[in-house]
């Protein structure tokens, strides 16, 4: 079990999950680019 009172491990996690969701903001961003710009085609 994950001890999530410990400061440092929460410090961890929260870094690693605002690594995460960033990295899913530029990946999102980039496929509806790729959409606008007709280099992808969802078929």
């Amino acid at each position: 079990m994950i001890d999530a009172n410990n400061p440092e491990l929460r410090g961890e996690l929260l870094k690693w999950a605002w690594i995460i969701s960033i990295a899913m903001l530029v990946l999102g961003y980039t496929l509806v680019f790729l959409l606008i710009t007709g280099r992808l085609e969802l078929r």
